[in-house]
């Protein structure tokens, strides 16, 4: 029986052939890779950043090629070519800046019909820039965006779209708040919030009219006016008068000198620098940018032409004085006075020039539409010196007479009477303009403008009704008062009916204008008889002869002096205007239709051919809010930020302060408590000592202190040697080498990061023979000379032994 049963289990353990079902069936499937959790959040903080990143870098884009008048669309995205878009960028940049701030930028050849290839290559450039600064979670990168694009409101007034800004400023507010999240950590609740403060701006930017906010509201005019003017004051010098502020209640001239004016005939005259063309609600201001860069090519022609508009007073009496002389004109020989002007205590902003000033202007000087000269952007004129004719303020009148009145046409009055038409349509267009507030203004405080139909009023008669008018109805104080800033300036003008030189010319060049002739603000300074002494070319212009006058523009002559300020008459010679100009005034012939009544500066520009529509347009309230609050959201993250790095250096300091020189308990504590924030790997005497500082009542010695910074220090590199370390070593054990390869790198890591050698390789013979046989022969070498030295002092041995047993 036990044989059988043995039997049959042997039977039983001997293999059975497969079957065909067994042989086809399929090998079990692997396990899934399980991914970590900490990869996953490697992963999460990737898309993270490329998401701020994307949204910070598209923001600041839009918010820059708005400021520029550039256009970006994902329609276009790939338009053009990457030169020709660029150099097409480039001239609507130059047209933006010489439009907005009168910053004239040389254009360049070879435009392209669509800039989209180039500014989207900005724009992958924005966003990758983005994303690497997010990346490397430096909170301070943040507030480079905010100032990119305050520079170009700051520089040249202008502004992007509140949009972009919103967006920037959404991309900000997570750029920081991503920047305090640790890379293996995931926080919602902050990145929630900054999308909510994101969704709320966007949803204040689609009420309806806050998105058509205009791009150059009043409020960010007036902050920075008020940014740039103690800056302007201090970098160019103060100007006495400010500029056309009508506001400034005290007025101050100060003592000492402001010119040195040298001439080769001294004689008095009107040095203009500020001309004031629009009148707001707080003083004068030029004409746009982009008007006067609207009239480039046409002052550039006048002026090819051979007409001055600068000096058009000096240009018209030497052609009024050429058609008086029979017998002498065609040898008739201009007197040319060379002037040089050191500013010394004025504005050196502008180029002080008189009425009579040549053609050919003041070298390196940048001319605006024929009414002032200023040095180049942030330039500043100290000395410069012109060519001018004799002094004709006191004598236009009779030129006036005499120009229409010639029987002999000299030489070039014909050329020159046809390009005044052309300016004298341009002068009527500006400065006759009104407001309907304004015209309200001096409907009251004026008698009737008179019959305008045929032109407008004779000149003797309006300047003897402006004249009177000041005289007997207004005040002259150098102390303002009864001024309401809730008033326009013209409104508290003459309401008060007081001021000084600024607010009585201010009223004489509205009277004119309500009268139609055209008429302008000047600021600048005199040159007077009583300066001027005999044998001396040199005057030296005090501080006390700057002024404010009015100038018309007499039809014909170009623009004269007109004194309404009684405290300064008879400090310069005046014309004699009951002659010359009451019957030979010529009809202004401007196509009043050209004008609009709400702007001055949106006209018909004939010379142009086309409608062109400037920039300052008047926002409501609401909208006014808005912009300041966006400016002020940013403001408010830069201030944080800045003060948040102040804290931090200032924290910083104290700290090693403490550490080096204050009490050593309140150190060595403070020291260890250091350590354990920073996780540093603490030996059990450091934790000992700092127990010992910070819970008990024992005296710590300057010793601890000592010895606690240098454990500080040593931690601290240690900690740092570990993490590279663990860098390193991780590195490795997830490549894809082979185990030993693995194993003795790790061994050289370990040998590297502990300070021992590293393992030295095996050489084999053939490496020996090929690498150093310079270094074997010198080894045999030195190994044959020492036995040669041994065998040498055995022989002297051996002398020596055979000497001693000689002697005995």
């Amino acid at each position: 029986m036990d044989q059988l049963n043995n039997t049959e289990q042997t039977t039983s353990n001997i293999a059975k052939p497969k079957t065909k079902s067994e042989k086809k069936a399929k090998p079990k499937k692997k396990a899934p890779v399980k991914i970590s959790r900490e990869k996953v959040m490697q992963i999460i903080n990737i898309v993270k950043d490329i998401v701020i990143g994307a949204i910070l870098g598209s923001g600041a884009f839009f918010a820059l090629i708005s400021e520029f008048g550039l256009k970006w669309s994902h329609k276009h995205w790939a338009d053009g070519s990457f030169t020709g878009g660029l150099i097409r960028a480039w001239n609507i940049m130059c047209d933006t800046l010489a439009g907005s701030d009168g910053v004239f930028l040389t254009k360049l050849m070879g435009e392209g019909d669509s800039s989209g290839q180039f500014l989207t290559f900005v724009l992958m450039l924005f966003v990758v820039v983005s994303i690497l600064a997010v990346m490397s979670r430096v909170k301070w990168l943040a507030l480079a965006y905010p100032i990119i694009c305050i520079l170009p409101t700051v520089l040249w007034g202008l502004n992007s779209s509140v949009i972009s800004i919103c967006v920037m400023a959404m991309g900000i507010m997570l750029f920081i708040i991503n920047s305090d999240i640790p890379r293996l950590k995931f926080n919602f609740r902050g990145l929630i919030y900054a999308l909510l403060m994101a969704f709320i701006a966007f949803v204040i930017i689609s009420i309806p009219g806050i998105s058509k906010l205009a791009d150059r509201p009043d409020s960010v005019d007036e902050i920075r006016e008020n940014i740039t003017q103690d800056i302007s004051a201090k970098y160019y010098g103060e100007n006495p008068l400010h500029d056309g502020d009508l506001m400034t209640k005290r007025r101050k001239t100060g003592k000492g000198t402001a010119l040195k004016v040298t001439m080769d005939e001294p004689q008095p005259m009107y040095l203009r620098g500020f001309v004031g063309d629009v009148l707001n609600d707080e003083g004068w201001e030029p004409l746009s940018g982009a008007t006067y860069y609207n009239q480039v090519n046409f002052v550039y022609w006048m002026h090819k032409n051979g007409f001055n508009g600068l000096g058009q007073l000096g240009q018209s009496a030497e052609l009024a004085k050429q058609g008086g002389k029979k017998k002498l004109n065609a040898n008739y020989f201009e007197k040319i006075n060379h002037v040089k002007v050191e500013n010394v205590s004025a504005n050196k902003k502008y180029a002080y020039v008189p009425y009579e000033i040549t053609i050919d202007g003041v070298a390196d000087t940048k001319n605006w539409g024929d009414n002032f000269l200023t040095g180049g952007k942030y330039k500043r004129i100290k000395e410069y010196s012109f060519d001018t004719h004799e002094n004709d303020t006191d004598k236009w009148t009779d030129y006036a007479s005499m120009l229409f009145s010639n029987k002999v046409t000299p030489v070039g009055q014909r050329q020159y009477m046809e390009n005044e038409s052309y300016y004298n349509t341009y002068v009527y267009e500006k400065y006759t303009y009104m407001s309907p507030e304004e015209r309200d203004v001096m409907s009251i405080a004026m008698p009737a403008a008179g019959d305008q139909t045929r032109g407008h009023v004779e000149y003797n008669e309006a300047i003897k009704s402006v004249k009177e008018l000041i005289s007997y109805n207004f005040t002259y104080t150098d102390i303002l008062s009864g001024y309401m800033r809730n008033s326009s300036a013209l409104t508290n003008i003459f309401d008060t009916q007081a001021g000084y030189d600024s607010q009585l010319a201010t009223a004489a060049v509205m009277m004119f204008r309500y009268y139609g002739i055209p008429a302008r603000y000047v600021e600048g300074y005199l040159v007077t008889e009583d300066d001027i002494f005999a044998g001396q070319k040199t005057i030296d212009v005090p501080r006390s002869n700057a002024h404010a006058w009015c100038e018309i523009y007499v039809d014909g002559l170009g623009f004269v002096p007109i004194e309404v300020c009684e405290e300064f008459d008879g400090l310069m010679p005046e014309a004699d205007f009951t002659k010359g100009i009451q019957t030979k005034q010529k009809k202004p012939n401007p196509d009043m239709s050209t004008v609009n009544e709400k702007d001055p500066n949106i006209i018909n520009d004939d010379n142009q051919g086309s409608s062109k529509k400037m920039q300052n347009k008047m926002p409501k309230k609401g909208l006014i809010i808005v912009g300041v609050l966006v400016g002020l959201i940013l403001l408010a993250l830069i201030i944080l930020g800045i003060r948040k790095l102040i804290m931090a250096i200032r924290a910083r300091c104290a700290r090693n302060r403490l550490f080096k020189k204050g009490d050593p308990k309140e150190a060595v504590s403070t020291i260890y408590g250091l350590m354990l924030d920073k996780e540093l790997p603490i030996d059990e005497e450091t934790r000992a000592l700092g127990n010992k500082a910070t819970y008990s009542e024992h005296n710590i010695s300057e010793s601890d202190r000592i010895a606690m910074l240098a454990k500080l220090n040593k931690f601290t590199k240690k900690k740092k040697v570990d993490k590279k370390l663990a860098k390193a070593r991780h590195k490795i054990e997830n490549s894809k080498l082979s185990d030993a390869k693995k194993k003795k790198r790790l061994e050289i890591l370990e040998a590297k990061f502990s300070g021992k050698k590293k393992p030295k390789k095996k050489k084999n013979s053939k490496a020996n023979k090929k690498v150093a046989p310079k270094k074997q022969a010198k080894q045999k070498k030195q190994k044959k000379l020492q036995g040669q030295y041994s065998s040498y002092e055995r022989k002297q041995v051996k002398n020596e032994e055979e000497n001693q047993t000689s002697n005995n």
